[in-house]
């Protein structure tokens, strides 16, 4: 079963842009990548205007991307919006830090304390 998640970064006007990621949204596997190889904004826009993904990946080339139509970023107007997509997990990168939301409907700093190696 999949562990749906979405990934987004928020910009100075406060709008969120995001994309979907089907499988492993969990902290330990998504939330640790993102950690390690996603920490800058040039990193994580690059990963989002790239479109939705089945999985995440370390190296944006090789994220599985879906190859259906509205494969785009989506643009949300605040983090209430952003949360309300449906997803198991939120990844938000904001403030030059990555937070994360599971269904409690509020954002808590990630950080390598909940990944698992």
């Amino acid at each position: 079963m999949a562990t749906r998640s979405r990934i987004g970064i928020k910009t100075i006007d406060g709008t969120i842009h995001s994309v979907y990621c089907h499988w492993d949204g969990y902290l330990s596997n998504n939330g640790k990548i993102l950690l390690r190889s996603y920490n800058t904004e040039d990193a994580i826009n690059d990963l989002i205007h790239r479109g939705d993904m089945s999985f995440l990946d370390d190296s944006v080339e090789f994220c599985k991307r879906y190859k259906h139509e509205g494969n785009r970023p989506i643009a949300h107007k605040n983090e209430e919006e952003y949360i309300n997509e449906g997803e198991e997990f939120n990844y938000l990168f904001k403030d030059g830090k990555w937070y994360y939301e599971n269904g409690e409907g509020e954002f808590k700093e990630l950080n390598d304390s909940y990944t698992i190696d």
